[in-house]
């Protein structure tokens, strides 16, 4: 009997002892539904490669013409690729098979576009094509320098996207604009200049573009196209070009989300382009290159004094130092800052480089640069209504009163001047 006990609890014991090492076994079994290798460090069995933690901003590019070609790159066609670790595996083939059609269907995307460009005749040269999700762009640039610009875009319909709260991933707003900007961008000034000039000669070109004659149009760092922005490796530098990109877009969005399709034409005047595409171009790349001025206000004093953006601040503090403006006729230059109620009424033909200075801080203040975030909510939400209303034939003083809810224009812009105080101080 003391026998059959022993041998009982020596068996109870054992069935202990082993019962995790059984468990372990159980967990670690492989899956028979993973295509690749369950050791592959690089999938895990999945036989898909995606990108990682550190990928960072490279993850906005779809497609690259470069990587197409198997060249080395690291964007991931459709944003992932095949394992080529575990190539052998015989669950494989079907993933091979799944991205060879993602990167059909990309090819095609981005090649439809340039087949109808092909057609026109226009003297373009062999360009190669990227897609981010909003974007398609078209280049001879070597394809180191390619990257950022698609990137700019995207990164500036991201932002606006979100702080208008247009709709993320998947929505309406997402969907409608899927591949929906396209841009052309060229090495050479010179071939640039040929289809500058083969442009306005055609029968392609618009009214609008027509009407500002082929001096002007050609003298433009770049120009609508096709149903494309064209325009050309720059001297000042990549985050110069990827710059224009940003205004590019913006500018665009700020139309397409605001403007009633009622509306004939934009009711934006320069200080709202200008201004929110300089804040954009200052949020998403740090500083402000690309803006209009068309004639009539850049005179040479105002230029001296508001051309460069990295002066802006220390010129508009001084500036809101002068307790009363007014327009010196000699100069033609402001003493003081320009007049809201002048500021909002002024177009491309007469905008001085102060007044790109002033839009582009006063956008800062609407978005709620400098407040608390509950404010900064608060701002961007009467911001939008303002731009709401005045891209339905609102005037922007009364659309101003009704978001703000002020009686008079002044009462805003007292606010805006005693915000640039502080702003211009950091």
């Amino acid at each position: 009997m003391k026998i059959d006990l022993k041998r009982f609890l020596l068996i109870a014991l054992a069935a202990f002892i082993l019962m995790p090492a059984i468990g372990m076994a159980e967990d670690d079994e492989v899956d028979p539904n993973l295509p690749g290798d369950p050791d592959c460090p690089a999938c895990h069995g999945t036989g898909k490669i995606e990108y990682d933690k550190k990928a960072g901003k490279i993850k906005f590019i779809e497609y690259c013409h470069y990587k197409d070609k198997g060249k080395r790159c690291p964007v991931l066609i459709g944003g992932w690729e095949p394992c080529l670790r575990c190539e052998d595996f015989p669950g494989m083939q079907p993933i091979f098979d799944e991205h060879e059609k993602l990167v059909q269907k990309l090819r095609g995307i981005a090649g439809g576009y340039l087949q109808q460009v092909q057609k026109t005749g226009a003297p373009l040269p062999n360009l190669a094509p990227l897609l981010s999700r909003h974007g398609r762009l078209y280049t001879d640039v070597p394809h180191s320098s390619t990257h950022n610009l698609i990137i700019a875009h995207e990164e500036a319909f991201n932002n606006f996207s979100e702080d208008f709260e247009m709709g993320g991933e998947g929505s309406a707003w997402d969907e409608r604009f899927r591949y929906g900007f396209s841009y052309i961008h060229l090495t050479s000034k010179d071939v640039y200049l040929k289809n500058a000039e083969w442009f306005y000669d055609s029968k392609y070109i618009g009214h609008s573009a027509k009407s500002m004659g082929k001096k002007r149009l050609m003298g433009c760092a770049a120009i609508g196209f096709l149903n494309s922005r064209l325009s050309y490796l720059s001297q000042q530098g990549l985050e110069h070009d990827e710059r224009g990109y940003v205004d590019s877009c913006t500018t665009q969005l700020l139309s397409l989300a605001f403007v009633s399709k009622d509306m004939k034409r934009s009711p934006f005047t320069a200080w709202l382009t200008e201004g929110v595409s300089a804040y954009y171009q200052h949020v998403v790349r740090g500083g402000v290159s690309w803006y209009t001025v068309a004639y009539g206000m850049g005179t040479r004093q105002d230029k001296e004094k508001w051309q460069r953006f990295e002066d802006w601040k220390g010129s508009l503090a001084d500036a809101n130092k002068v307790p009363r403006s007014k327009f010196d006729e000699r100069t033609g230059s402001w003493k003081g800052l320009i007049p809201l109620d002048q500021l909002i009424g002024m177009r491309i033909t007469n905008i001085p480089h102060q007044g790109l200075a002033q839009a582009w801080s006063l956008v800062h203040f609407l978005m709620g640069t400098g407040f608390s975030s509950r404010q900064r909510e608060e701002q961007r939400e009467k911001f939008k209504d303002f731009l709401t209303q005045v891209g339905s034939g609102v005037e922007q003083e009364e659309a101003f009163k009704n978001a703000y809810g002020y009686n008079k224009l002044s009462t805003l812009e007292n606010r805006y001047r005693s915000w640039l105080r502080r702003f211009c101080a950091h």
